[in-house]
């Protein structure tokens, strides 16, 4: 097998295509809001908070 010829095929092949089945969407969001999944993501970030440190500033070099 040529070395080029893997490179071809992935430069022609298809990208994926975007997700449109809206009946699919509204059974998915339905079941996560059955589960109690919010769709805000601020239950996810105040638990990110307490297991992360906080972001330490950066050191700026004393003007000379």
């Amino acid at each position: 097998m040529a070395k080029g010829s893997k490179a071809k095929a992935k430069a022609t092949a298809k990208p994926k295509p975007k997700f449109t089945d809206k009946a699919e969407s509204e059974r998915f969001i339905e079941a996560a809001r059955k589960l109690g999944i919010e769709e805000t993501g601020e239950i996810f970030e105040a638990a990110f908070k307490k297991i992360v440190s906080p972001r330490r500033k950066a050191l700026v070099p004393p003007d000379e």
